[in-house]
């Protein structure tokens, strides 16, 4: 058997601290109410394939593969939302909570 030892389970690509810099959680009976405020961006942090497989209504997909590439989205959309509440979600919440410390 052959081990390799990575320094992260789930790659972004970049240097986040999702153990310092952190969203605000969101209890699950809460999430529905929250993600039905007009002024709540849903975003969905998983690839195309999950996406594709279901989401919740109005999630915005950032037609990604890999979730390296999940920077370069919200680098070029980010801007537009500073009005806005932001919510992720993920599979597990590796990718979500690593996408929130980068938003922030």
């Amino acid at each position: 058997m052959k081990l390799k030892i990575k320094g992260d389970i789930v790659t972004l690509g970049v240097r986040v601290e999702p153990t310092r810099v952190v969203g605000t959680y969101v209890e699950p009976r809460e999430w529905n109410a929250l993600i039905q405020q007009p002024d709540v961006i849903v975003i969905d942090t998983r690839n195309e394939y999950e996406f594709r497989v279901g989401t919740f209504r109005g999630a915005i997909n950032p037609h990604i593969r890999r979730f390296t590439q999940f920077p370069d989205f919200l680098r070029l959309h980010l801007e537009q939302w500073r009005d806005k509440k932001i919510a992720m979600f993920c599979t597990g919440g590796i990718r979500c909570e690593k996408s929130t410390s980068l938003a922030l």
